[in-house]
């Protein structure tokens, strides 16, 4: 049989949120995913019949155990397109398999050890800055600067000072762009996209050319550099154009920018909210032996790691991922006809309480090697599963614990007022919906 569809008063209340608001609402159909056990029919205006899914068994066979039978839609593709190029998250098949296995040693373990001293280095002069100054300065901003330097010291090198200004200016007004013109019903309907908006067409072309003049300047002189554009300029052959390497570039900028910043942020707000584990984790920082810089033991504190991957248990970055059945399809007794369009979401299956204890507290024991015990792998999968994981899923996890544990172990990060009624923004990632101002004081 096919998944069972929604009641038609559920429906209807669901169109007139899509209708009234331009996107998917997140809260609504978390709500619903409990109210039908996890996996139901909807009709979307535009998108028609849609399957939604967050029950453990259907995510890891559709992510994991039968994911070539499950792609990107073809509009999805060419909406994250307009970010990333042709890229890792955008390309399928064969291609992805080739520029999968091209990229995929960047980020091995011995290789982003390497890069770790940067992420210090960068941690301390912002906060540094913060101390300075003693001025209040705005939560996520501050984190998506931070992880900006990050990167860019990270992929350019020596060369970041000198595009640093444009590609900040570029970055921060695509993003901008992006998150407040979603590819909303409206647009879909009457089949315009970002690349209508010329704010979005300036500014990628202005941060493409910046990018294409450096690859060529590269490749025109013999200097050896050890960054990362530097390692994708080495796997280039007569078949690797400077646009691929482009297009990957751009990839792990906003694949990584604005993500790691929204976690980073989100850590600082739950761990607000918990004042107990906060101060727990301060204590133990403080007493924790302070490995070198280089050490990638430096980042392995146990109880911080259980804390980020709480923070990505309730709010991971991702919003909503679509998925085509290429071919006919039996999950369980449910029957997947070919084309249908099927929409899951981590947060979905990471707050259902059928899986997971009090699901709404924050509580990163439960992460605990003898408290977590799921019985199945799409119990949580906040950066994807399968081989098209995120591949940097361990960089991204490396830097947000040398970032937290710098910060933690030396100030006390405090919001300027008491608002504690933070509720979630869906745009490129799932941000606070508030713009909260920060401050910083020693323990």
């Amino acid at each position: 049989m096919k998944p069972p569809k929604i009641s038609p008063a559920d429906n209807m209340r669901l169109i007139y949120e899509v209708l009234s608001h331009g996107n998917i609402p997140i809260s609504k159909f978390e709500r619903l995913c409990r109210k039908y056990n996890g996996i139901f029919r909807v009709w979307l205006p535009s998108d028609g019949n849609v399957i939604i899914v967050s029950r453990p068994k259907f995510v890891s066979n559709i992510l994991l155990k039968n994911q070539s039978n499950y792609s990107k839609s073809k509009s999805s593709r060419e909406t994250l397109s307009e970010v990333f190029g042709y890229s890792l998250v955008t390309n399928e098949g064969e291609v992805w398999e080739k520029n999968n296995k091209r990229v995929s040693p960047i980020f091995n373990k011995d290789n982003i050890q390497t890069f770790f001293h940067i992420v210090y280095e960068e941690t301390e002069n912002i906060v540094s800055y913060w101390e300075s100054t003693k001025a209040p300065y705005y939560l996520q901003q501050e984190f998506q600067r931070l992880v900006f330097n990050i990167l860019g010291r990270l992929l350019f090198s020596t060369d970041f000072p000198d595009i640093k200004e444009d590609l900040l200016d570029c970055i921060t007004n695509l993003q901008s762009n992006f998150a407040s013109n979603s590819p909303s019903f409206w647009k879909r309907l009457i089949k315009r996209s970002h690349k209508d908006n010329p704010d979005i067409k300036k500014n990628k072309r202005k941060l493409e050319d910046n990018l294409q003049n450096l690859v060529r300047s590269r490749n025109e002189n013999t200097t050896k550099y050890n960054d990362v554009l530097g390692q994708l300029i080495n796997t280039q052959t007569k078949q690797i154009e400077n646009r691929q390497i482009i297009d990957d570039v751009k990839t792990i900028i906003f694949a990584a920018l604005e993500s790691t910043a929204t976690t980073l942020s989100w850590v600082i707000i739950l761990l607000n909210q918990n004042q107990e584990i906060y101060q727990t984790l301060h204590k133990s920082l403080s007493t924790s032996h302070n490995a070198s810089r280089k050490n990638y033991q430096y980042v392995s504190h146990s109880s911080l790691t259980y804390i980020i991957k709480e923070a990505l248990r309730l709010y991971p970055p991702v919003a909503l991922a679509p998925r085509i059945v290429n071919d006919d399809h039996w999950i369980s007794n449910y029957y997947f006809p070919q084309g249908s369009k099927i929409i899951f979401n981590p947060r979905f299956t990471h707050r259902d309480p059928n899986i997971w204890e009090n699901p709404t507290k924050f509580c990163p024991d439960r992460f605990e090697p003898e408290n977590f015990d799921l019985k199945s792998q799409g119990s949580y999968y906040p950066f994807g599963l399968g081989k098209r994981t995120c591949l940097g899923k361990e960089f991204a996890m490396s830097i947000m614990s040398i970032i937290i544990k710098y910060i933690v172990n030396r100030y006390r990060i405090e919001f300027t007022n008491n608002d504690r009624n933070i509720g979630v923004s869906q745009g490129i990632t799932m941000t606070p919906d508030k713009n909260l101002k920060i401050t910083i004081k020693s323990w």
